[in-house]
């Protein structure tokens, strides 16, 4: 069976860190879409609405942001 082409394709980036790709492909009924990363299908999340996806890729790009607070010795 050939596979379906992505509707959507992100490549996203960490700094230093591998490429990953997303591509969403929409279910033929309804409001969600397949999820593959990097080629395969995602193990971790297989299927989502678009929403759920990115509320998702804020939340890792934003870990990244993050660092932990260094307080000063007195």
């Amino acid at each position: 069976m050939p596979r379906l082409p992505a509707d959507i394709r992100i490549s996203l980036k960490k700094r230093g860190g591998p490429t990953v790709r997303i591509e969403l492909v929409r279910q033929p009924a309804g409001q969600r879409f397949w999820v593959r990363r990097n080629g395969t299908r995602s193990q971790i999340v297989p299927e989502a609405s678009a929403s759920e996806i990115a509320d998702r890729i804020r939340r890792w790009l934003c870990s990244a942001i993050q660092e932990p607070v260094r307080r000063s010795a007195r």
